[in-house]
């Protein structure tokens, strides 16, 4: 049996969470996300600020694909922020004063807090499947 659920992972750096990691759970065996996801974030603040990075995580938590802007500018930057934040809005995830400039800015405290929403997020929506499925 193979369980869809996804777990997000913090590694405590200094004074700050700064490491994020995905990982899947297939047969009860945590692995790595699928291979087309090849996606480091060693700097959390650092690493998010282009979108990229932000989008592939919002994939694999939803398996939705999304678009993203491919260039190096400030603009494609804000861009691929945007397309996230817009996603988690259409799934009707609420963020407080989060910008795509924040984050592209790297924010800290309004990075750790659209992190904090996604894991939020998803893992309700996990723990919550196998109740509606039942009822």
């Amino acid at each position: 049996m193979i369980l869809n659920q996804v777990f997000t992972h913090f590694t405590l750096l200094g004074q700050t969470y700064t490491r994020l990691h995905v990982c899947e759970i297939v047969n009860n065996q945590p692995c790595c996300p699928p291979q087309q996801v090849n996606r480091h974030v060693n700097d959390l603040f650092e690493d998010l600020r282009d979108g990229l990075n932000l989008i592939s995580l919002l994939e694999v938590l939803s398996g939705e694909h999304l678009p993203r802007e491919r260039g190096r500018m400030r603009f494609h930057m804000l861009q691929n922020v945007q397309m996230a934040l817009d996603f988690l809005r259409y799934k009707k995830i609420k963020l407080v004063n989060i910008r795509a400039e924040d984050i592209v800015d790297g924010n800290p405290k309004l990075t750790l807090g659209l992190i904090w929403t996604i894991i939020l997020h998803f893992q309700v929506v996990e723990l919550l499947a196998p109740v509606e499925a039942k009822g």
